[in-house]
């Protein structure tokens, strides 16, 4: 059967797991990458400012993901995702709450893109790298293609979304829900 092929690597529970926490990463990310742009945009209205804030997030992926690997070698991967989890849902609770009172800056989407993107840059080689060890050798490319074209998805998806450029401090409820479910799913990876 074709589609039991298709799905074979979703037959194991604890890539099921990790699968759906990649998932809810994704779409968090993906979210708090957007509303930062659209908000910082709608507060400043100049494209420099929204090229810093964008660049503030990503940089740090080109430079920590390295020791990202490093770190994933030779720390538990379950301990180094949860603990990613929490720092960013704790980073973006307090940027959300920044946001709600009223006092938010160009600087702190400066300095908080630069946590949550070296943060994300060192948690990520353990979410991936724990894949091969929990579907093994013979569903790896299987497992790899769903988490591949489910980001692909979720990302179209989400990007083809029409966002309010004047509500964008809306988006940062769903956001801080997001993170504390990827907590949920990464501890749940390996739990009995």
């Amino acid at each position: 059967d074709p589609e039991a092929v298709m799905f074979q690597s979703l037959r194991n529970r604890d890539f099921r797991l990790i699968w759906f926490s990649n998932i809810f990463t994704a779409f968090s990310g993906q979210m708090q990458y957007i509303a930062r742009g659209w908000l910082i945009y709608d507060m400043t209205r100049s494209p420099m400012d929204l090229t810093w804030v964008m660049l503030s997030y990503m940089l740090p992926s080109a430079v920590f993901s390295l020791g990202g690997g490093v770190i994933a070698d030779r720390f538990s991967k379950k301990s180094v995702m949860v603990i990613s989890n929490l720092f960013n849902a704790v980073a973006t609770a307090v940027l959300a709450y920044v946001i709600f009172v009223g006092e938010v800056t160009f600087w702190h989407f400066i300095y908080f893109g630069l946590f949550n993107g070296t943060v994300m840059a060192l948690g990520m080689p353990a979410r991936m790298s724990i894949v091969p060890e929990i579907v093994g050798e013979e569903n790896l490319v299987n497992a790899t293609a769903l988490q591949t074209v489910s980001w692909g998805l979720l990302w179209q998806v989400y990007s083809s979304r029409s966002l309010p450029s004047t509500k964008v401090g809306q988006w940062w409820v769903p956001r801080s829900s997001c993170a504390l479910l990827q907590c949920f799913f990464s501890y749940r990876c390996f739990s009995p």
